[in-house]
């Protein structure tokens, strides 16, 4: 599926931009403690990324809520989370990229991440409790009509 390879690019892209910015800060700058603060290029990127990616899966979960359950109220509320997490990570991206420092952005920004956890943490367990309930439900439904349809065999 085509849907597959860009989320596979995308996790691809993501590992390769946090494996430099691990190499950069633990090998190219062993023994530096003032570059520990830094912000490079690839963290700006990886926040993106990985927002994105985890957007996605949110979405695919929340349009199975919707494929479950036919009731759009819940998969709306998620995908909306999940924009809004995008956003929030490209508004971190861009921050951190304007301070280049992570004591000055989490001083001043330390919010939106704090934000876009909390609404990654709630759009995951909206989509869990969601799909519980209505999975659950349908289950207790086939368990009925295998029971009618057993005794009707059964004497």
């Amino acid at each position: 599926h085509d849907d597959n390879a860009s989320i596979r690019i995308l996790e691809t892209l993501f590992t390769i931009l946090s494996t430099c910015w691990l190499y950069e800060i633990s090998v190219s700058n062993f023994g530096d403690f003032a570059q520990i603060s830094n912000a490079p290029w690839t963290l700006d990127i990886c926040v993106t990324f990985q927002g994105l990616v985890g957007a996605i899966v949110q979405s695919f979960f929340a349009y199975r809520v919707w494929v479950v359950s036919k009731a759009l109220l819940w998969p709306i509320l998620a995908w909306t989370g999940a924009a809004v997490r995008i956003a929030l990570n490209i508004s971190i991206s861009c921050a951190t990229m304007k301070t280049k420092d992570l004591v000055t952005f989490s001083e001043h920004y330390g919010w939106e991440v704090t934000t876009s956890l909390a609404v990654a943490l709630s759009v995951d367990i909206l989509n869990v409790t969601a799909l519980s309930w209505y999975l659950s439900r349908l289950k207790s439904a086939s368990h009925r009509y295998a029971r009618s349809k057993t005794q009707a065999f059964v004497p």
